[in-house]
Order: structure tokens, then sequence, then C-alpha cells
């Protein structure tokens, strides 16, 4: 299974909208990743999301822009932003038969369930920016041996967008 772990694009303040919608730069953001995505034909047969605005309308662009039905879009608590990632896990290895999956998600949720999958005690750090992606392919559920593939930067996402 190869899962594909993003962190949602920049949303407004809290004082601007409570509900920390993506903000006009957090849109654009998503939307070169998800050119870029389309570019080096990453295509998914499941898309996760937190419930949250700013994630929830990032795996939408992500969709539109990779023609997978918005409806499909399965959304949980177990993204958000203190959810343990045993939690997660869990959720996913309901959907074991998957192999291309793309997770939206926030900090420092996204960050645990990486370091979750990768190893079981160990002390790395992954810095994630906010419309990044992060690659780890794994061979069953649930693991603490996945293999991170890569880590693409915003930078990198407008640099193939192009």
């Amino acid at each position: 299974m190869e899962l594909y772990l993003m962190q949602h694009g920049q949303a407004l303040s809290e004082e601007q909208d409570t509900q920390r919608h993506l903000s006009p730069e957090g849109k654009t953001q998503i939307e070169r990743t998800a050119i870029a995505l389309k570019k080096i034909s990453v295509a998914f047969d499941l898309m996760i999301s937190s419930p949250k605005a700013r994630a929830r309308e990032s795996a939408e662009i992500i969709a539109n822009t990779l023609s997978y039905p918005l409806n499909e879009i399965k959304i949980t608590d177990t993204l958000n932003p203190n959810s343990s990632p045993e939690d997660f896990i869990n959720f996913l290895t309901g959907f074991k038969n998957r192999e291309r999956v793309f997770i939206a998600g926030h900090l420092p949720s996204l960050h645990n369930i990486a370091l979750h999958l990768l190893c079981e005690s160990c002390s790395i750090s992954i810095k994630f920016e906010m419309g990044g992606v992060l690659r780890i392919d794994i061979e069953r559920l649930p693991t603490h041996q996945g293999v991170l593939r890569y880590y693409l930067l915003p930078e990198q996402f407008d640099l193939i967008s192009k």
C-alpha cells in the first residue's frame, strides 16, 4: 500500500474565520500540489480527510484535479490534530485492499502517524510543510516497518506544476 500524507494548505486565521477554511494562498498552494501530482501520474483509489474545513477543502482540490469523486472521500475524526496514530491505523485497516491512499490532515497527528508507520520507538523528526506530500509504502497493517519513499515540498510541487 502506498500512503500519501499531506498537511492541509494555509488556512485563514481563527479571527478571520472560526471554521478556518483555506486562505486564497492556501487554495493556490494546494492547486499547485494537485497539478504536480497529476503531472507525475499519481492517482488514488482511496482519499481520506479530517473533517476540519482546511483539510477537507485541500482533499477536495486534489480530488477535483485527479478526477476522484468528491462523494467518495472518507472523512474521519481519527485525522484531527491530536488524534492518536493507533486510532487512524485501526480506521485504515478497514481499507486493506486499497493500493494508493491519499491522507489529508493536520499536525501533530500526521507526524505521529508517519512515525508509527516507519518505526516502533524511534526519535526521527519529519518537517511537514503545508501542501507537501510524504509517501510511505507499507506491506501490511498494522506495521512499524514502512518505507519512506519521498517527501516532496511545496516548492518542488511549484516547479513540477509549471
